[in-house]
C-alpha cells in the first residue's frame, strides 16, 4: 500500500513537476524519489492514473462530439429547408444559414484538431 507522499509523488512526476519540487513537497530527499521512480508500483500508480485521465479525455471528446454532431445536423436540416424557399435568388436567410453552416463545419475542425493534434488536407480550386 502506497502511503500519501508516494501518491502524491506519483501525481506530481504525471504532472511534469521537477524531482527537486517533488521532493520538497513529499519531505524526502530528491535521491529517495528517484528510487521511488524506478519501482514497480510506481509504474502501476502512473499507469492507473494515465488510463483516468485517458478515459476523461475520451468522454468530453465524444460528448463534444456528439453536441457538435447534433448542431451541424440541425443547421443542415436549416439549410435545406431554407434552399427549399429559394426561387430565383439566394435569400439573406439562405445566406445566414449557409454562413451558420460553414461555421459549424470549421468547428468540426477545430474539434478534430484539439483531440487529433492534426487538420485535415482541403483541395485547392483550380480556376
Amino acid at each position: 500500500m502506497l502511503t500519501e507522499s508516494q501518491k502524491k509523488a506519483v501525481a506530481m512526476a504525471y504532472e511534469s513537476y521537477r524531482v527537486n519540487d517533488i521532493a520538497a513537497a513529499c519531505g524526502v530527499h530528491r535521491t529517495t524519489v528517484w528510487r521511488w521512480t524506478k519501482t514497480s508500483w510506481f509504474r502501476r500508480e502512473w499507469n492507473r492514473i494515465d488510463r483516468n485521465w485517458r478515459r476523461r479525455v475520451d468522454y468530453r471528446r465524444q460528448k463534444a462530439e456528439a453536441e457538435h454532431e447534433k448542431k451541424l445536423r440541425d443547421l443542415e436540416q436549416k439549410l435545406y429547408s431554407e434552399a427549399a424557399k429559394i426561387t430565383s435568388r439566394p435569400t439573406k436567410a439562405f445566406k445566414k444559414a449557409y454562413k451558420e453552416y460553414e461555421t459549424a463545419l470549421s468547428l468540426s475542425q477545430v474539434l478534430d484538431f484539439a483531440f487529433t493534434g492534426s487538420l485535415p488536407v482541403r483541395k485547392r480550386r483550380r480556376g
